[in-house]
């Protein structure tokens, strides 16, 4: 299977939920992360924060 457009999830998803969400405590479309995590707290930290930061800019076509 292909990876996911993590573009902009950013825009779609809360850090709160990134983390519980790649900590296998939250589920996406009646799913766990397919993968657990092996690093650490800071790791983790960090991840999210990156996460967080992938955002599109809304384009003039969906503005209109």
């Amino acid at each position: 299977s292909s990876a996911p457009d993590l573009s902009n999830v950013g825009n779609q998803q809360k850090p709160e939920w990134l983390e519980k969400y790649i900590t296998k405590q939250e589920s996406l479309n009646d799913l766990k992360h397919p993968v657990s995590f092996k690093g650490n707290d800071e790791d983790l930290k960090v991840l999210v924060q990156w996460l967080s930061t992938l955002k599109k800019e809304p384009s003039e076509k969906t503005t209109k």
